[in-house]
């Protein structure tokens, strides 16, 4: 359990914050803080929360159309 606990959240979320975080500021976020080392799986996380929250709202507005 453990190990996929810090999959998800040392990879994962890092990983897609800091493609997120490069994609916003034209490559100039480089991730080598160390005071901000928990920020790029804190916007990966929140990427992914209003992603599915996105989603979701797509799904129910499709459902009360038709």
């Amino acid at each position: 359990m453990d190990v996929i606990f810090n999959f998800v959240f040392e990879v994962a979320l890092r990983t897609l914050g800091l493609w997120l975080l490069k994609l916003v500021t034209f490559g100039r976020y480089k991730g080598t803080n160390s005071y901000l080392y928990f920020f790029p799986s804190l916007v990966g996380l929140v990427f992914l929360l209003l992603l599915s929250v996105l989603l979701l709202l797509a799904i129910s507005w499709i459902r009360t159309r038709s």
